[in-house]
């Protein structure tokens, strides 16, 4: 491998793994917000409005020449951003009030399962043996990152749990909606787009269940919801993108599998929650799974990969 090519890939690859690792803080200060008596809704708004702006900003900055958008696209952006941007969060950072962070973090990971299982509806087809295995996999992963067998755990973490698969499902189809329209619109405006659709939605949610003065929150909870923001959301999306354009989709998915183990360890260390070895093994599932999914595993899905 030529030099200048080396420390692409090198660079792209230590750009994915910070982006995963500075996604699994999320949850932690999620946790910590709650404990100083932010709600869900609250914590949603002021996340969004102290992230929005900063990915308007950097979309004017990398993209500012392009055509604007047909009318069929702004509503396809709008759709999923409601969905990408709205739905998914709030039901992500209800499912965190509910559940344990490394339990919300292994299901999180699921999404591409969904994307199999929405393409396929799609398309009106089958999935292959592959497609079938990797799905088996990972909603076998789920059950046991759930609690498994033991069915005091399973109704105990259920409906934090249901929480967490339907925020997963937003995002695989949002996830879609960006791959038909984010190459036309940009990376950065498309995210912009959807994101400001999805701040209609969270702040319709806001409105709905709290009043204007629960935004009134103390300086240590502002402090969290920044680093939410800014480290947590908006930089690791910049890392993400840009070390995809370096080592491509495949490999950064690959790459992104630290997410889950990352985010058990620092929930244990931060947080004090435990991790059966049965969940480990559920989590250990739906990285296979998503692997499988990805074909990155020839030795589960009978293909090389060079």
């Amino acid at each position: 491998m030529a030099e200048p090519a080396r420390a692409g890939a090198t660079s792209g690859v230590a750009l994915v793994l910070g982006a995963a690792i500075a996604f699994s803080f999320k949850g932690i200060l999620a946790k910590l917000l709650y404990a100083e008596g932010v709600s869900v809704p609250t914590l949603l708004a002021l996340r969004f409005a102290v992230g929005l702006p900063l990915v308007w900003l950097i979309a004017r900055r990398t993209a500012p020449s392009r055509r604007p958008p047909t009318g069929a696209e702004l509503a396809a952006v709008a759709i999923g951003g409601v969905l990408g941007f709205g739905l998914a969060p709030i039901t992500d950072f209800i499912a965190l009030a509910l559940i344990d962070v490394s339990i919300e973090r292994v299901i999180l990971f699921s999404f591409p399962a969904f994307v199999l299982l929405f393409d396929s509806v799609r398309r009106r087809a089958l999935p292959g043996a592959r497609q079938w295995l990797a799905l088996g996999l990972t909603q076998a992963g789920v059950v046991l990152t759930m609690g498994g067998f033991d069915l005091a755990k399973v109704m105990a973490n259920l409906e934090g749990s249901l929480w967490a698969i339907a925020s997963a499902a937003f995002y695989a189809v949002y996830l879609m909606v960006n791959q038909a329209h984010g190459r036309t619109l940009g990376a950065a405006r498309f995210t912009a787009l959807g994101m400001t659709a999805g701040t209609a939605t969270v702040a319709v949610y806001f409105l709905a269940l709290k009043p204007i003065a629960a935004l009134n929150v103390s300086l240590v909870a502002w402090a969290y919801v920044v680093a939410i923001a800014v480290f947590c959301t908006v930089v690791p999306m910049i890392m993400f993108t840009e070390g995809i354009k370096r080592i491509g989709a495949a490999r950064a998915s690959l790459v992104a599998t630290i997410g889950p183990p990352w985010t058990v360890a620092l929930a244990a260390l931060v947080l004090g929650e435990t991790f059966t070895v049965q969940q480990a093994a559920g989590g250990a599932l739906v990285i296979l799974g998503v692997l499988a999914l990805e074909g990155r595993l020839a030795w589960l899905t009978g293909r090389s990969d060079r």
